[in-house]
């Protein structure tokens, strides 16, 4: 069965009164995360290859897809894990925790609500040497619809944020997971999801280097969540 957005459009039947929350306006922002969940839905819903992807990565149970865009390149990722649908997600946005497990974020932290289901989130990544540092000022959510999961996120502004330039914002024009729940799955596993990632990193580096950079870190970040989800949320951590 294909991911249908009906139920999803009519959780934004009532637009939020506020014009702007910390300089954020609300009503744009619950329009992009509208657009981001009907993308996601749509890509879940097919084949990668129908999308004019191209499979760059088969290892370790994870493909990766790759697309050139106008932002850059588009990525999308499959993989399962042991690992119920709102469990992962909630261990993925437990951003009190985020930092001692995902050795790329330097510091994460929730500026404001949105709405009772979207918030803002500020991230500050890890210096890589002779790269100057990245950080991101983001919008996200997640939640069910009908049987499967979704998380969304994409980069917005405020007045109250500008960028500096130091560190070089990037701008992401969605990161989403797709979540559908497994059973009788041969290796165990709970969860199989999908990935979808559109991402500006700014600055100098070649995009070809970030490309294959982005490619080879997603088998090890899918390792990671796996474990770490193991250490902190089963064994309390």
């Amino acid at each position: 069965e294909e991911p249908s957005s009906d139920k999803l459009l009519s959780d934004f039947q009532e637009q939020p009164k506020e014009e702007s929350i910390k300089g954020f306006p609300v009503n744009e922002i619950v329009s992009l995360i509208k657009d981001c969940e009907k993308r996601l839905l749509s890509e879940a819903g097919k084949s990668p290859l129908e999308s004019g992807f191209e499979n760059v990565l088969d290892k370790q149970g994870v493909q990766v897809f790759c697309k050139d865009s106008q932002e850059g390149y588009s990525l999308i990722s499959k993989w399962k894990v042991p690992i119920e649908p709102q469990n992962l997600l909630k261990f993925l946005n437990a951003y009190e925790i985020r930092t001692q497990w995902d050795k790329n974020i330097q510091t994460i932290e929730k500026v404001c609500g949105i709405t009772e289901d979207i918030s803002v989130f500020y991230m500050k990544f890890r210096s890589v040497p002779m790269v100057t540092q990245r950080e991101a000022l983001q919008a996200t959510t997640y939640k069910q619809i009908g049987n499967n999961w979704v998380d969304v996120s994409t980069s917005v502004e405020s007045s109250e944020f500008p960028e500096t330039g130091k560190p070089i914002r990037i701008k992401s024009k969605i990161g989403a997971y797709f979540l559908q729940p497994l059973e009788n799955d041969p290796e165990g596993n709970l969860t199989s999801v999908t990935s979808l990632t559109e991402t500006n990193f700014g600055g100098s580096i070649p995009t070809g280097l970030v490309k294959r950079l982005s490619i080879q870190t997603i088998p090890k970040f899918v390792k990671s969540v796996v474990q770490n989800y193991q250490k902190f949320f089963v064994n309390g951590v």
